[in-house]
């Protein structure tokens, strides 16, 4: 899935410009553009940092871990108290 960042932002922008009323119609307009868009939850879509991230885990890329201890005694090594 690729994140069009900034388009959002723009239409971020545009959007904090319109008065109330148009803002209303907005979120109708973009109600009816969504399948399932009668329930009122507005998915999280990842940003393309959290995609890449995404997609290096599951290329294998990443270090795991065996246990939240291993991963702390990795995140702490070398760093003194």
């Amino acid at each position: 899935m690729i994140t069009h960042t900034a388009e959002r932002q723009e239409l971020y922008k545009m959007i904090d410009a319109l008065p109330d009323d148009s803002v209303i119609a907005m979120r109708d307009l973009i109600r009816s553009l969504r399948p399932g868009a009668d329930d009122g939850y507005l998915p999280h879509i990842p940003n393309a940092e959290t995609v890449a991230a995404i997609e290096e885990g599951r290329a294998g890329k990443v270090k795991r871990f065996s246990s939240v201890e291993a991963l702390m005694a990795d995140l702490n090594d070398g760093k003194d108290d």
